[in-house]
C-alpha cells in the first residue's frame, strides 16, 4: 500500500488533467473497457481507482500519461501544463 504524499500543486494539476483525459476517452468510447486498458497496458486498477478518490495517494506513475499520449493522441502539452488542445491532430 502506497502512502499519502503531498503533491506540489502542478502534480495534482497534471494527475486531474489526467482523469479528465481518461474520462473523455472512455466517454468516447476510445477506450472500450477500463479493465481492458488497465490489462493491455499493465496498469493495477486497484491503484488508478485508488489515485482518483486521493490524489494525494502515491500511486500514480508518469508511465500512464505517456499511455495515454502514444496510443490516444493526448497532446503532453495539455496534460502537463493545461496548455492548448486536448489531443494532437496527428
Amino acid at each position: 500500500m502506497s502512502r499519502t504524499r503531498k503533491y506540489h500543486q502542478q502534480t495534482i494539476d497534471t494527475i486531474t488533467r489526467f482523469y479528465e483525459v481518461f474520462d473523455d476517452l472512455v466517454q468516447t468510447k476510445k477506450i472500450k473497457s477500463i479493465n481492458k486498458f488497465c490489462e493491455e497496458f499493465q496498469i493495477d486498477k486497484r491503484n488508478l481507482y485508488a489515485q482518483r478518490e486521493d490524489l494525494n495517494r502515491g500511486y500514480f506513475e508518469v508511465f500512464w500519461i505517456s499511455v495515454l499520449i502514444q496510443n490516444y493522441k493526448a497532446s503532453a502539452k495539455y496534460l502537463l501544463f493545461g496548455k492548448g488542445r486536448m489531443y494532437t491532430a496527428a
